[in-house]
């Protein structure tokens, strides 16, 4: 379909070419209901149809026209430039490469009119609103305090790994280097994969929670921690 043309017209048009018989006549009326606009605007368009049948004298000084020959006419006219849009729509694939046996050809494109366009943009409000009543969706800022949460307690842990595995300081010191560079290579990973989800204060430390932490994540065992380094120098 070309942009111009009206599907609900060539719907109504259609389904009136198939209930129409031999013989049968519509009234200028009747041919502009059809069409969806009133009798008066329908005489000027009519005008430009070039295969629109002769009236015939009717009843009571009434015009009447063969159905179906009025309708075949209608429907030209409304679809005049679909012809025209798909051989644009040919070269532009010849164009483009999508032309030849290889199963790379698309369905044509539908370019739908700005009445069709807004149905589907009331569809798709539809759809979305049954999606939250279904609780698939969540809202954004739940999510970003649910991640900043997460990444706040891996930055706890990755960024002191070393501390957090050897809380004594019996390690040697080249294996506490490894892995406190392995702990925090993990943790930059990690934040350059989250980090257009967090907040803005997101970076500057774990986030605080509403129940207080265990004794073993809370700040009781942090000077036994700062002086294991100075116990395994001693031993050095």
């Amino acid at each position: 379909m070309a942009r111009g043309t009206n599907l609900d017209r060539v719907r109504d048009i259609q389904a009136a070419l198939k209930r129409a018989k031999p013989g049968d006549e519509l009234s200028l009326a009747e041919c502009a209901m059809i069409w969806g606009i009133g009798k008066g605007s329908f005489v000027n368009v009519r005008e430009r149809m070039g295969k629109f049948p002769a009236p015939k004298p009717g009843a009571g000084n009434s015009i009447l026209y063969p159905a179906r020959q009025a309708l075949e006419a209608m429907l030209e006219y409304e679809t005049r430039a679909d012809a025209a849009e798909r051989d644009r729509q040919k070269r532009a694939a010849a164009i483009m490469g999508m032309t030849g046996g290889r199963g790379r050809r698309k369905a044509e494109e539908v370019f739908l009119p700005p009445s069709e366009m807004l149905k589907l943009s009331r569809l798709r409000a539809e759809i979305e609103q049954r999606e939250r009543e279904q609780g698939l969706y969540a809202p954004i800022a739940d999510l970003r305090n649910l991640l900043a949460s997460v990444f706040g307690t891996l930055s706890e842990t990755l960024g002191r790994l070393e501390l957090k595995a050897d809380p004594n300081g019996l390690w040697e010191p080249e294996v506490r280097q490894a892995v406190q560079a392995a702990g925090r290579e993990c943790l930059l990973l990690i934040h350059a994969q989250v980090s257009d989800m967090l907040g803005p204060d997101a970076d500057n430390g774990p986030p605080r929670t509403k129940k207080p932490r265990s004794p073993g994540n809370g700040s009781g065992l942090a000077p036994a921690r700062r002086k294991a380094p100075g116990r395994a120098g001693k031993h050095r």
